[in-house]
């Protein structure tokens, strides 16, 4: 953590299972069930239905909404 002093991870109310709405970018309304949270990247990893199939995209905080 070098270069980071001072800096606090953000907190994020999901955890992995939950289901979250994404606000932003090119995945936006779309829904996906979190499979991994990073507090220290501020990023989670969410599964979303995409022509038919299950696919991973990675997301800022700031992208998604509890559902």
């Amino acid at each position: 953590m070098t270069g980071m002093k001072g800096k606090k991870p953000a907190a994020i109310d999901v955890k992995v299972g939950d289901y979250v709405r994404i606000t932003g970018g090119p995945f936006a309304d779309f829904t996906g069930e979190v499979t991994e949270v990073n507090l220290e990247r501020e990023r989670i990893k969410a599964s979303v239905i995409i022509f038919g199939r299950a696919t991973p995209v990675e997301l800022e905080f700031n992208q998604v909404i509890k559902v």
